[in-house]
């Protein structure tokens, strides 16, 4: 699967939780206001995802009082379907919509 057949089922999530969505993101109480929605990608993605995810040890840890955390800035020394799933939530059209649902008048978009 292509990053705009993901984008496209991510994007048809949002679009059927759009409303509730925005309800949640306005009436949010944490410092940073923020929404949750659960099931966004289908369960093949999300195993095919596990599969193919780099062992720590393949990754580099960010430790200090701040954070705590594996990173990786290379998508392509990965597995390209990683590179896929991460570039379908950078869409434009799911930016759009996000910024529609949290009311930001501009959100900066990824060049494609």
């Amino acid at each position: 699967m292509q990053r705009i057949q993901i984008a496209d089922s991510i994007l048809k999530k949002l679009i059927a939780n759009k409303k509730e969505l925005t309800i949640e993101y306005a009436a949010s109480n944490s410092a940073i206001p923020c929404f949750f929605i659960d099931d966004v990608l289908p369960e093949e993605l999300i195993e095919k995802a596990n599969a193919v995810f780099p062992a720590s040890d393949e990754l580099h840890l960010k430790k200090s009082l701040k954070q705590n955390k594996y990173v990786s800035a290379q998508m392509n020394s990965h597995h390209p379907f990683l590179e896929e799933l991460l570039f379908a939530f950078q869409d434009k059209r799911i930016v759009k919509l996000i910024q529609e649902i949290c009311s930001i008048e501009s959100l900066i978009e990824a060049d494609e």
